[in-house]
């Protein structure tokens, strides 16, 4: 006897993965002067970082930064800032703009009626971008290793850890953008803005002691400060997995806390959509 096509499994919802990764990888291939373009753009915004700070510093290390910070390669710290970041920031993107090109689109409705669990149409976007992130980071890394030759470490347990546990905070922060996109319409000015304060208060580009004693203490609270700093330790000085328990585990916690919120927000906005009869609106 057939099974229902209403019945999902776990091999259904990686049909559907791979189906929306497909039809966005096909749209993305068919301009390709935006893969070139994109290609380029990434090194280039995070070299301009670097050359800057060369012109302000006079050289490749920095002492202030060796002071405050225990490393003065401030190429190190500034490019593996602008990783990390970056994926973090794709990932917000990515999950809320999903459902706005859905909405321009005229196909959220359907997709929605559809028996898909929702983590997976939020998520079918992200593992592209995922993807592509991957590829415009090691080429980034290759030019600035080959430029400037920093000496990096690799403890890849610990970097394993740091990184999956930052991207469940990311999937978490995605989700809030997601129901903002069903109430509001729009993501843009919640995006940038929210994207924004998360890479002062991280220290993306600079160590957090730099921002009043207030703006510190909520970094605190802020899970991509405890990324980043172990992130560079780990790269930078060698730092390996034993001595960032604390820090992974504040990390997991977070984790598993911020999605539970954000799953319960995104689907009170659903709700709130749903009884307007507005979800697919554009």
């Amino acid at each position: 006897m057939r099974t229902s096509l209403t019945n999902r499994t776990f091999v259904s919802e990686l049909r559907v993965l791979w189906a929306f990764s497909k039809r966005e990888l096909v749209v993305y291939m068919r301009y390709p002067l935006d893969i070139f373009f994109d290609l380029i753009m990434e090194p280039f915004y995070i070299l301009d970082w670097m050359i800057i700070g060369m012109f302000y510093v006079g050289g490749l290390t920095s002492q202030n930064l060796l002071t405050i910070a225990g490393t003065g390669d401030f190429i190190s710290y500034l490019f593996l800032g602008g990783v990390l970041m970056g994926f973090a920031r794709g990932a917000v993107w990515s999950a809320a703009n999903s459902l706005r090109t859905e909405m321009r689109q005229g196909t959220l409705e359907s997709c929605w009626i559809t028996p898909i669990i929702r983590f997976t149409i939020m998520t079918g976007r992200i593992l592209l971008n995922f993807f592509w992130m991957i590829v415009f980071d090691l080429f980034t890394g290759t030019l600035v290793y080959v430029i400037f030759k920093p000496v990096w470490h690799f403890d890849w347990a610990a970097l394993f850890l740091i990184f999956v546990l930052t991207m469940l905070s990311n999937y978490a922060f995605g989700l809030l953008m997601g129901g903002i996109v069903f109430v509001f319409k729009e993501v843009w000015s919640f995006r940038d803005i929210f994207t924004s304060v998360l890479w002062i208060l991280s220290g993306t580009t600079f160590p957090v002691e730099m921002l009043p004693a207030w703006a510190q203490s909520i970094s605190q609270f802020v899970p991509y400060y405890y990324s980043l700093r172990d992130f560079r330790a780990v790269v930078i000085n060698g730092v390996v997995l034993p001595e960032l328990t604390s820090d992974l585990t504040f990390l997991l916690l977070f984790a598993v806390a911020s999605l539970a919120a954000s799953y319960a927000l995104f689907k009170r906005m659903e709700r709130v959509a749903l009884r307007e009869g507005t979800l697919g609106l554009y």
